[in-house]
Protein backbone atom coordinates (compact mmCIF):
# COMPACT_ATOMS: atom_id res chain seq x y z
CA UNK A 1 0.00 0.00 0.00
CA UNK A 2 1.38 3.42 -0.95
CA UNK A 3 1.61 6.11 1.73
CA UNK A 4 -0.90 8.97 1.65
CA UNK A 5 0.72 12.38 1.40
CA UNK A 6 -1.43 15.36 2.35
CA UNK A 7 -0.92 19.01 1.44
CA UNK A 8 0.62 20.68 4.48
CA UNK A 9 -1.50 23.78 3.91
CA UNK A 10 -5.02 22.60 2.99
CA UNK A 11 -4.77 18.87 3.91
CA UNK A 12 -5.89 17.61 0.46
CA UNK A 13 -4.47 14.31 -0.72
CA UNK A 14 -1.56 14.94 -3.12
CA UNK A 15 -0.83 12.88 -6.20
CA UNK A 16 2.34 12.30 -8.24
CA UNK A 17 1.78 15.54 -10.17
CA UNK A 18 1.54 17.61 -6.98
CA UNK A 19 4.59 15.98 -5.45
CA UNK A 20 6.61 16.24 -8.66
CA UNK A 21 5.94 19.95 -9.02
CA UNK A 22 6.84 20.51 -5.38
CA UNK A 23 10.08 18.59 -5.83
CA UNK A 24 10.87 20.48 -9.04
CA UNK A 25 10.25 24.00 -7.72
CA UNK A 26 10.68 23.85 -3.93
CA UNK A 27 12.73 20.93 -2.69
CA UNK A 28 13.74 17.67 -4.28
CA UNK A 29 14.19 15.96 -0.92
CA UNK A 30 11.15 16.99 1.16
CA UNK A 31 8.55 14.42 2.13
CA UNK A 32 5.93 17.08 2.96
CA UNK A 33 4.18 18.67 0.01
CA UNK A 34 1.79 21.35 -1.21
CA UNK A 35 -0.99 20.48 -3.65
CA UNK A 36 -1.00 22.22 -7.05
CA UNK A 37 -3.65 24.68 -5.86
CA UNK A 38 -1.59 25.82 -2.85
CA UNK A 39 1.67 25.72 -4.82
CA UNK A 40 0.23 27.93 -7.57
CA UNK A 41 -0.95 30.41 -4.91
CA UNK A 42 2.53 30.38 -3.34
CA UNK A 43 4.10 31.40 -6.65
CA UNK A 44 1.27 33.72 -7.72
CA UNK A 45 0.53 31.76 -10.92
CA UNK A 46 -3.04 30.99 -12.04
CA UNK A 47 -3.77 27.34 -11.22
CA UNK A 48 -4.86 26.38 -14.76
CA UNK A 49 -1.57 27.64 -16.26
CA UNK A 50 0.43 25.99 -13.48
CA UNK A 51 -1.41 22.68 -14.06
CA UNK A 52 -0.74 22.89 -17.82
CA UNK A 53 2.99 23.34 -17.19
CA UNK A 54 2.91 20.55 -14.60
CA UNK A 55 1.39 18.12 -17.08
CA UNK A 56 4.06 19.03 -19.64
CA UNK A 57 6.83 18.48 -17.10
CA UNK A 58 5.27 15.22 -15.95
CA UNK A 59 5.82 13.79 -19.42
CA UNK A 60 9.42 15.03 -19.57
CA UNK A 61 10.94 15.01 -16.06
CA UNK A 62 12.09 12.16 -13.80
CA UNK A 63 10.95 13.92 -10.58
CA UNK A 64 7.34 12.84 -11.26
CA UNK A 65 6.86 9.33 -9.93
Amino acid sequence: MTPQFLCVQCKRKTDALDRGMYRKFVSGTDEKFLCLHCLSEKFGIPEDIFREKAEFLQRNCALFY
